[in-house]
């Protein structure tokens, strides 16, 4: 089953019902306050089994109360197309974040801990529908979680679009541009100029964050290809800075098992023995440790600068963008 972008989409096997239509097919109250069925939020009843914190579920629970004329918007419009790493739990990955709707005015929708009210016009183009689901285009989405997120976040989630819905960031700034007076606009531009879809994960993102808002340092090449001066690969590096001769790499949880971080420590020794200088970090680095991280690339950078370049062993190759 897929979405209109083609995106694979999978569905939960048992979606949720408006507790009256469930009325309506014939299911009693008594049944329903039963032991075979869960209320994920007022007015909705799944059946007991689904797993009703699941992003997916979710947002079909959400959709179920849509009054006519609004939609899903922001990271459950993303998920609903096909962008499965947003998947509202925010930045630590555990907080759910609630769904995001969409409300031109007049229209109302009850307040509820399970739903964010977003109040905002929505254009003939912002809305398609998707498995029967009205929600916000992506280059609406974009604009969304560009602007009524932090910057960092937003930037997150601009990589992500790009990544995994081929939405190029001058989509976005084209939107923006057309929208000058609206709220966050400015964000909207500055996170467009840090965004990079060519990031393969999350982790390489927020590497690439602190490398440039924390360091200081200038916006690097991401995930290009290095070779020695013979033609030998040597790896892909998650964040380049030609200049300095400087590599930035993130390591995923995958990293550690034992056959990649081999081909890691290998791939390492060629890299640093063709002249570059290496940095690795994990999810720690880019969190709660990134004042230490950001001093580290600064000193890092420094030692690529100051080294004598004419020994340098090393050439590299931009890839291209994903759309």
């Amino acid at each position: 089953m897929t979405d209109q972008s083609g995106s694979q989409l999978w569905l939960p096997p048992q979606p949720a019902i408006r507790t009256r239509d469930a009325l309506a097919l014939g299911i009693t109250r008594g049944q329903l306050a039963g032991p075979g069925w869960q209320a994920p939020l007022r007015g909705v009843r799944l059946p007991v089994g689904a797993d009703a914190n699941d992003p997916l579920q979710r947002i079909l629970a959400v959709a179920e109360l849509l009054p006519s004329g609004a939609a899903i918007g922001g990271w459950a419009a993303a998920r609903l197309r096909g962008a499965g790493e947003l998947d509202g739990r925010g930045a630590s990955g555990q907080a759910l974040e609630p769904v995001p709707v969409i409300l031109p005015p007049p229209i109302l929708v009850r307040e509820r801990p399970e739903i964010v009210r977003w109040r905002s016009h929505l254009g003939p183009d912002d809305v398609t529908l998707v498995h029967g689901i009205p929600c916000t285009s992506p280059v609406r989405t974009g604009f969304d979680l560009a602007r009524r997120r932090s910057l960092r976040e937003a930037v997150v989630a601009l990589d992500q679009l790009g990544r995994l819905l081929r939405l190029s960031p001058e989509a976005v700034l084209h939107y923006a541009d057309e929208r000058r007076g609206w709220r966050g606009v400015p964000q909207v531009r500055r996170a467009v100029g840090l965004t990079d879809p060519r990031a393969l994960s999350t982790g390489e993102t927020r590497l690439r964050l602190v490398w440039v808002l924390d360091a200081g340092l200038p916006l690097p090449e991401v995930n290009a290809d290095v070779f020695d001066l013979d033609g030998f690969f040597l790896g892909t590096g998650d964040l380049l800075d030609s200049s300095a001769g400087m590599l930035g790499e993130y390591d995923g949880g995958g990293h550690r098992e034992a056959e990649r971080h081999t081909l890691d420590n290998a791939r390492e020794e060629w890299l640093e023995d063709s002249g570059l200088v290496v940095v690795r970090a994990t999810s720690i680095d880019v969190g709660r440790q990134r004042r230490r991280t950001a001093a580290r690339l600064v000193t890092a950078h420094r030692r690529g600068t100051g080294r004598d370049r004419s020994r340098d062993r090393w050439t590299w190759r931009a890839r291209p963008l994903p759309y």
